[in-house]
Formats: C-alpha cells, structure tokens, sequence
C-alpha cells in the first residue's frame, strides 16, 4: 500500500498565515504586479507561474532531518513567507507559514508504477493553483522510493522563487542539512532582503543609470514593435491560453563541440552561437526577419545580492535582425555585439519597457515576446553539500505556460545539451515539437559543418522530414492517356455508351452518339471557316444542351475555345476578343448583337441547318495535340486588365481521369451543371460525366441563381454530384433544402465556411472542400470532409499533381510552418496568353521535377497562396499573400477594382479589401479619398466599375475617407480601415460612429472618460486602444465594484468593447435614473486606495509612483 502523511510540527516556523503574524508589509515590484496579474486572469495562468523541481536523493535520508532544514531555509529568507495583498500591489512577509510537508511511500511499488506514481505528484504540483493572498506560496512531497532511494518534489509560486533563487535554496538546504548544528557561514542569520532589491529598482529607476538604460531600450523599438508569427500546428485561439507541456531534445556532446569551436573562431561564446543558430532558424521556419527572443538575466547578480531568493528574473527582450541572404558567421558575430549591448543595460526590467513603449495588445498572444531562450550548465551535484547523500536537482515539466515556447537548454556533465521545451499544447503537439527542433538540430549540423554558408540556404528540416514533404506526400502518379485530347476521350466513350444520355437541357436530352455525331458536324463547318490547329474561337452562347456539342465541334475542329460571358461588360468583352486574337466568335442569333462591334467574324451557330444532310456527322480528323490549347479561361489581373490562361488538353485530361478517383466518378453518377463557361470549375461539370459515360443537366441561369429551384432540380432528375461555390450552398440551405442522402458534395472556388459544414454534413453522402487555381487546371486538392468542428483543410495532391510549400526564397518550409503553395505536375498549364513576362515571373523552373516523367509542363506555378502542411500530410489553406481574393467564387484582384476606381476623375486614391459581414459573407468594401472639392456620390462610383467590371468585381460598401492610414513605413494600414456601417455604407464619419445609449453604456462610458481623461467615448472602443493600461485597469474595477458591486476580471479589458462591457455589467445590476450622476472622483479614489494604508501621502496611489506603491505594467499578459 502506498503510505501517506502529511507532516506538522510545533516549530515556531510554521504556523497558520493570518493577518495577525504579518511582520513587514512593502510595496511589490513592478515584476511581481506584473505577474499577479498574469496570474489573476484564470487558474490555467496561475498554475502557468508553478515553478516545479526535484532533488532525488541516493543514501539513507533522515527525513525529519530534512524537514528540520526545509524550516531554516523558508524562516531565512522573508520571500518563501510571503503573500499578496488582494489587490497585489503589497508584499505580506508572515513571521511563519505553514508550508506543508507531504510524505508518501511508494517502495512496495514496481518500477512501472514507480515512474507512473511519481510522474502523477509532479502532475498535481504543477496543476494546483496558489492562493496568493491566503498562501503558502510553496508546498513540499517527499516520495519515498526504495530505502536508500527518495525524491523531494516542490513547488513554489514564480513571485518568490525565480531560477537563481532554485540554487540558492538547494545549496541552502544542502548546507542545512549538512551542518543541522552549525552556523558557518552565516546561513543561519536572515538573507538578502526582497524589499530592499525593490527599493534599489526604484531608486535605479530614477538615477542617470536608469534613464541611459531606458533610452537604450526604447531606442532599440523607436520605429516599430516587430510581432513573431511562429509555425503552429492549430489555429490559435482568439483568447490566450496556457496549457502547456515539456518536450526534451538531446544535442550530441560531439555536435556542440563543433558547434562551440565555431563561435570560438570568431570570439564568440556558446550560448552566443547558439542564440544565433536559434534566431537565424526561427527566422527561416516563420518567415519573421525582424523578432524579439527573450533572454532571461538574474536581477541578484546585477544587483550584487547573489543569496536573494525572490522575483529578481528579468526577461531581456532582445531584437533581432536576421539576414538570410548573408552568411551565419556575420549574423552571428552581429547577434554577439547586440547580446553585449543588451547585457550592458540588463537592469531595466522588461515589464517596466512594456509600460512604456504600450504596444497594441491582441489578446491571443503574449507582448512583444512568444519566446524565451536560455542555456545554462546542469547543477553540479558536488555544490549542494548534502551530508553523506548523493543529491541530484531535475526541473520538472510544468502542466501550464506563459510563453509560446520557453527553452531552457541544460549543459550535462558530458557537455552534451538537453533542450527543455515547454510550449502551449492549444497550438503545438509534442509530435510537432519533435519535428520542429529536429529541424533545428539538423540547422545546427549546417552550421557547424560550414559557417560560411548563406541561412536562406540552410536546410531547416532533417533529411527524412524532407523526404516526407518533397516525395512522399506527393508521390501521386496514377495511369491516364497521356497522348490523348479532351474530345478523342470523349469520343472513346460515345462509342462505348452511344445510346446512354450524355446531356440533358430542360426538356431536351441528347444521347453520346447525338452529341458525337452534332459535334463532328460543327468541327467541319468550323473547319470550312478556315479554323484549324492552333487557333481560337469565343464562345458566346445561351445555356442549353446545344452547348456541349458546339465545344466538343470547337475542339475537334483543332482550337481552342474562349468563353464570352453574355452578362459581362461590353469592355470586357471587347479586351478578351481583341487580347486573345480570337479568329471566330461562335455565338447565337439573339445575342449576336453582344460581340457585333468587337471587330472580330462571327457564326451564328443555330442557324446553322446541321439537318439538311449536307453537313457530314463523321469525325473529323484530330490535328491536337495534348499539348494544344483546350481553352483560355480569363481571370482578374492585377494591371487592371485580365489576364488569359492557356489550358492544354493534357492537362484537363490528366484531371478529369484523377476526378474519377478523388473524390470519385463513374458511369452511373449524374452531375448538375450550375456554372457559367467562364468560371473553369464548369470544366469538370461538363467534361467528367461526358468522359465517364455519365450524364451531365445543364441548367439555365436562373436556376443556377434560385436555391429552391436547384434544390428540385436535384431530386427531380436524381443527382448524385452537384459542385458549387460556398455561396450557392449556403444559398440552398437559406431556401429549404433538405438535403439528399445519396449527393456528393463538391465545394470550392473560394474558403469553405465553417458554419457551412455541419449543415451541409446532415445533408449529403459526401462533402469534399477542392482547391485549385484556374493555372494548374480546376482543383489540384482535395479534402473529405467528416466532422463538422474539424478545420477545413484542402487535402492532399490529386493524381500526377505535387505541391510544395516554399518560403519566399523558394526553399521547402517544415510541417506547421507557412509557406506559398508551388503546384507542379500534369495539370500545370501553358501560362498567360501574349503575356511571356508574367508567365516567366508565375510558372517558374521545376527544380523537384522527376526527370522519368513528361507532363505537358516541366514548371511550378506560383499560386500566391498561403498555406501550412499538417502532420498527417493534409495541407491547411491560410489567405493570399497578395492582394487576390476569392469572393463567392470568383477570383478578383483586387488592384484590378482599384485602378478602375481611380480612374474616375473624383478620385484621388483608394483601396478595396474583402470584409466578412456575417459568417461566410464575404463584402468588397472600397476605401476612398476624394479630390478636393468632389462630393462623395457611391451610387456613381458604382456605376463607374460595372462599366468595366463584372458584377462580382463592383463593391458593396463604400467608405468614403479623408485620407488612408498609413504604418510607420508609410504603407497602407489595412488594419486601421474602420468597418463600414449598415449596408452600402458611404461615409465613415465621426459623426456617426455609435455613442453610448444605455445607462449602463453611459455608465461605463463615464467611468472610462474620468479615468482616462479624456472625452466622447464610444461603444465601440476597447479600453487600451483609447488609451488604457493596467494601472488603470485596476481603477476602472474598483470604481466599478465600488458603484455597482459587479467585479470584473482583468481579461475583460482585452476582449470587451464598451457595449460588451456595459452588456456584462447590465446583466448582474440594475441602473437607477440618476447613478450615473453620482460617479465622481471621490469613489474612484476610495476604489483605488491601499488596503490598510495609514500614511496620508500615500492616498493618492496614481501620483506617487516613486513609492512605488501602484507599479502597474501596460504590457503585464506576459
């Protein structure tokens, strides 16, 4: 049986903590506000400052012994006997504390449930929060293993024991129990005091040292605060977190000795090469070369109180620029100067930078820092002094973190390095960690095989992981025929089903053999028209199931086809025939008069008497090749005009003969056609079912546009595939539809909703996300998709398809890190019609090319998409890194819209971003700045564009401004573009920005305006964008309290507006007419007063600050 007691004794040491024994009482530090406060936002943040560790003790161990020596060490240093008080701003030094003292026996168990027994007291140590006002702050577990064998686990809260404090108390345990009579030393009078290390901060604050150190620090951030996005494995959640877990990684003894002589060459030390092997890697796997890594430093030794057991830890936020098209040893040698200079002013605490510089806050990630970094040599077992025991100390892995990632690096005895990882498991897994510091280790190996070697050049992944991402995860091939043409397949199969329906239009049905017969037929009237191999013919026709059989006629005559949308522009239009050169424009008689001014010889192909029997219906003999253009699809440009893709018969056939496996298509399935010819994921809606022996139903316009009707449709002529934007499903589901059991979903040509999943999950069979841009033929990935919480990724290649991830240098990134999609393979197409320069710049050389295969194209395309492997190979789409978007389907670029929108004569510059109005309601919004003298008029704004521009490219909201925010680079500041208001919004004015309504918004309002001093608050202001900092925060909770007894948590001032805020104080308190009248200076002040403060001057904490009574940070998430 395991045996349990829990220890107490008459020792004057320890006794109950009440407010009667509290011996001294002093201001904390600005550091230890700053993590009470950290600490007051939930129990996962307090249980994030458990500072965990081990001695294992080999020998026989007197236990009360120990004990005995745990009471000297916690009465000689007033920290361990500490508390705070409920506000934080106040040491509370008891003369005792009852600590506690746990003894368990667990020398019956085997060694199994040994390691699991022991593993679970370190689990409860780390989960179990403080109190910090009723304390203890520290609580000890002797486990005992064997008769010679014990660990003591302990723990303690990280406001009175840092890092150097942890040595500190084991040497003074050590000698303690070592000499449980003897006073050598001087251990047993009391040690350094904390109070005094406080007052030598605030008296260093204020001296010539203090004020060059903070000039030092605030010049190092005089342009910008530069944010680390690091790869992780999970989205991150909106508000921080901080469950956390340990990984370790060995470093060989072999490798950083290597790596040691490298930096000695240049005069650099150890942990120097290694912080800058670290940075430039970080660097390379985020794509961040401008950064901040914590370096923690001891405030004892810069104190000179070197026995100071408290809050001394100050974490240097050390920035660093990183070049990756240089050498490591010149970044190397440039990170040594910036760690001296750092060094040189370690005093000045990172807390106190925070107040100071006030960065914008998001409340999903720590300040200015995500990364801590330290290495340090393991605790020499000989220094503890243990009398006749062999003592070793073992940081234990804590179940919560502050930082992203917080590495201490441990030099063992045998001068190899274990890395402690600590990082928060709500974005990283240990799977991943494991890859990730794999790849550092193998960045490390570069490093020291030559340090010479340019860091973009340096590999980041270890040669399996790079294996995996570059082969395996894109060992795609699959059988098609390659020496084919889209209208020689077709052919195959209208011999193979001639009597199966191949298309149906309404009322009309047309069998294979019709469409093969109609379409020979239309091939050699085209044919007769002088079109032949190489050219190109615009399409120009109503919907119907005549339309199949002239794009079939089209491509067996030899050209490819462009399609004419008849509800686009007149100038569209006109630049798409006049661009592409097109030799004939097929087009029907009523919309003839559509294409009649562009220039370019027309056929009116339903006058046409194809009846007649002078038109032969044989085939025609094929002069494609795969490698000829099938069609060119024109998408938006970024010039303002668009540009035309060059889609080779390869290249379709490759992706409809993979469609057919993933997501899987064969003869008895039927698909409904929705889209319109210029939008190429009609390719698979007309092509697949003709070339599967399936059958395609072919809508018209506004069926395709009417939800209830598609939804009939869909059970009416028995459906089994219907693909679709996110918009038309959506657009199904607002009208009724119920689903059908048997459907496979195909949704794409823009990111899938999540609020879109689970209805569309309880209405069909199979729902698949496809991702694909129009250059590398229709979709290029796919994804199924079975559970509705689950992110929504894109999937994995498609048949004969690779994709890469790269960083902007072109080098491969690791799993998790984001990086732009490069897609090569079959489907990757001729690049833009007469526009060479463009396409060198996007279809780039393959260097992963498999010189065994022959595609049609040996290039990469360069989507300009974002996106992330996961570990399991599936990649996970991000955004555009350019200004590309997609909006209900349609790629727009967004340059296009605004240079159409500045050549308008009122206009003097502008930008237009996409907005989310509601889930999935993705708007275009048009920022405008006006000429001088122009009034704002969006409705011929509006007009203006549809001249020019297809529907979907004109803006729903215009917002109309005097001037654009800029950054301090002078670039656009896309994030300072204030929201439109209603719908079609066309000014932003101050005038209508919301003002408080409610009493408890007026309430709110006037708190924040007496608190800041400032006037016109508005609903929908957060607390720190006016503002705002946490010395203030703490006076907006009393006043608050004092008034309405409701008390809010300080990680309401991060995610509240002043309407959420007021809605939360509303909830639990009723206004009365005249309250807000009563709202003064006086209850804010008795808000904010010290608990127990008798000295007059002190009242008015806020304005004496020299005191150091009320030192609240700005920045204090940390």
């Amino acid at each position: 049986m395991t045996t349990t007691n829990t220890f107490t004794t008459s020792s004057p040491i320890v006794a109950a903590v009440g407010p009667q024994d509290v011996v001294k009482r002093y201001a904390a530090s600005e550091a230890q506000i700053e993590v009470w406060l950290s600490s007051s936002q939930s129990v996962e943040a307090n249980c994030a400052y458990n500072e965990i560790a081990s001695l294992t003790f080999a020998g026989q161990l007197d236990v009360q012994r120990l004990q005995q020596s745990i009471e000297k060490v916690v009465h000689r240093h007033g920290s361990l006997r500490s508390t705070f008080s409920e506000d934080g701003l106040q040491v509370l030094e008891h003369r005792a504390v009852n600590y506690g003292f746990e003894f368990v026996d667990f020398s019956d168990k085997s060694a199994e449930e040994l390691e699991l027994l022991t593993q679970e007291v370190v689990l409860k140590q780390a989960s179990t929060p403080f109190d910090l006002v009723r304390g203890p702050l520290l609580r000890f577990v002797l486990q005992k293993l064997d008769d010679s064998n014990y660990k003591l686990t302990f723990a303690a809260h990280h406001l009175i024991l840092d890092g150097w404090s942890l040595s500190v108390f084991c040497k003074d345990l050590g000698h303690f129990y070592a000499e449980p009579d003897g006073d050598d030393q001087g251990k047993s009078t009391l040690a350094d005091d904390y109070e005094q290390y406080s007052q030598q901060l605030d008296s260093y604050l204020i001296s010539d040292a203090g004020k060059a150190d903070e000039s030092f620090w605030v010049s190092q951030f005089v342009d910008e605060i530069p944010a680390l996005d690091l790869p992780t494995e999970n989205k991150r959640p909106p508000l921080r977190t901080y469950f956390g877990h340990r990984y370790d990684h060995q470093l060989s003894s072999e490798l950083v000795e290597r790596v040691r002589k490298v930096g000695a060459k240049s005069g650099c030390s150890l942990f120097n090469i290694m912080l800058a092997a670290f940075n430039a890697w970080v660097a390379r796997i985020s794509g961040n070369d401008d950064f901040c890594v914590g370096i923690p430093t001891a405030g004892q030794a810069a104190m000179d109180m070197p026995e100071l057991i408290g809050h001394c830890v100050n974490t240097m936020p050390l920035r660093t620029k990183v070049d990756v098209d240089g050498p490591f040893v010149d970044y190397m040698k440039s990170c040594r100067g910036t760690l001296l200079d750092s060094l040189d002013h370690q005093r000045y605490s990172y807390g106190t930078l925070l107040r100071k510089l006030a960065p914008p806050r998001d409340p999903s990630r720590p300040p200015m820092l995500a990364i801590s970094f330290n290495i340090d040599p393991v605790v020499d077992a000989s220094e503890l002094g243990f009398h006749k025991l062999k003592a070793e100390l073992s940081i234990e892995p804590r179940k919560f973190e502050n930082f992203e990632w917080f590495i201490n690096g441990v030099i063992q005895k045998d001068k190899s390095i274990e890395l402690q990882i600590q990082f928060n498991t709500d974005l990283y897994s240990a799977q991943a960690m494991k890859g990730l510091f794999e790849g550092f280790e193998a960045f490390l190996e570069q490093v020291a095989d030559d340090p010479q070697a340019t860091i973009a050049d340096l590999h980041v992944m270890s040669i399996p992981q790079r294996q995996k991402v570059l082969v395996e995860w894109n060992a795609t091939e699959q059988d098609y025929p390659t020496e084919s043409t889209l209208h020689e397949e077709f052919h195959r199969q209208a011999e193979e089903t001639p009597d199966q329906i191949a298309v149906t239009f309404e009322n009309t049905s047309l069998s294979y053999r019709e469409v093969e017969q109609r379409s020979n037929q239309v091939a050699r009237v085209l044919r007769e028209q002088g079109i032949g191999a190489g050219d190109l013919v615009g399409i120009c026709v109503n919907r119907s199931a005549e339309m199949l059989v002239y794009l079939y006629g089209i491509m067996k005559s030899g050209a490819g086809y462009v399609p004419l949308d008849p509800a686009y522009p007149s100038d569209r239009l006109r630049y798409m025939c006049d661009h592409s050169g097109l030799k004939l424009v097929v087009t029907e008689s009523e919309l003839g008069s559509r294409v009649a001014d562009f220039g370019k010889p027309q056929l009116a192909i339903d006058e046409v008497d194809f009846r007649n029997g002078e038109i032969s219906s044989e085939p025609v003999e094929n002069n494609a090749t795969p490698y000829d253009v099938c069609y060119v699809i024109y998408t938006s440009g970024s010039t303002g005009k668009p540009k035309g893709v060059q889609v080779p018969h390869g290249s379709v056939v490759n992706f409809l003969y993979a469609m057919q496996q993933t997501p899987g298509f064969d003869k008895t399935d039927s698909v409904l056609a929705v889209t319109t010819l210029s939008f190429d994921i009609a390719v698979l809606e007309l092509y697949l079912p003709t070339i599967s022996g399936g059958q395609v139903v072919i809508v018209d316009s506004v069926t395709a546009a009417d939800g209830a009707k598609l939804a009939e449709r869909l059970e009416a002529d028995d459906i089994s595939l219907l693909q679709a934007t996110p918009a038309t499903w959506r657009m199904m589901i607002e009208a009724g539809w119920n689903g059908k059991r048997d459907l496979k979903v195909l949704c794409g040509g823009e990111p899938m909703p999540q609020d879109l999943v689970a209805p569309l999950l309880d209405r069909c069979g199979e729902l698949w996300n496809m991702y694909g841009p129009t250059e590398t033929t229709v979709w290029s990935a796919a994804y199924r998709i079975t559970e509705p919480d689950r992110p929504i990724l894109i999937g994995k290649p498609i048949g004969n398809t690779q994709i890469y991830i790269l960083d902007s240098k072109g080098n491969e990134v690791p799993v998790g890190s984001e990086g732009e999609i490069y897609i090569g393979g079959a489907g990757v197409t001729l690049g833009y019609l007469n526009q060479s320069e463009m396409t060198d710049q996007r279809f780039i050389r393959n260097r992963y090319r498999n010189p065994f295969v022959d595609y049609v194209s040996d290039r990469l395309y360069k989507t300009g998409d974002l996106a992330k492997f996961r570990l399991d190979g599936n990649i996970e789409f991000l955004r555009r890194n350019d200004k590309q978007v997609k909006v209900r389907g349609f790629r727009i670029e967004l340059g296009e819209i605004e240079q159409i929108l500045k050549s308008n004569h009122s206009v003097a510059n502008c930008v237009v971003l996409v907005r989310e109005a509601a889930a999935g309601d993705a708007r275009l919004v048009a920022y405008v700045v006006l000429h001088s003298g122009e009034t704002s008029n969006a409705g011929q704004l509006r007009d203006h564009v549809r001249q020019s521009l297809p529907y979907y490219m004109v803006p729903q909201h215009f917002v109309f401004l005097e001037s654009l925010p800029q950054t301090n680079n002078g670039k656009i500041d896309h994030k300072a573009l204030p929201a439109p208001i209603g719908n079609g919004s066309e000014d932003a004015s101050e005038e209508e920005l919301p003002l408080p309504v409610t009493a408890a918004e007026k309430f709110v309002a006037k708190v924040w305006e007496q608190t800041l001093e400032i006037d016109d608050v508005r609903t929908n202001d957060t607390f720190f964008d006016i503002g705002g900092h946490s010395l203030l925060v703490m006076k907006v909770i009393a006043a608050v309290e004092d008034k309405t007894g409701v008390k809010l948590g300080p990680q309401e001032f991060l995610i509240s507006t002043l309407a959420q805020m007021a809605e939360k104080i509303a909830a639990a308190h009723t206004f009365a007419d005249d309250e807000n009248q009563s709202i003064n200076d006086d209850s804010t002040e008795k808000a904010k007063a010290e608990p127990e403060q008798t000295d007059p001057e002190t009242s008015d904490a806020v304005q004496s600050e020299s005191k150091g009574a009320f030192r609240l940070l700005k920045g204090f998430w940390n």
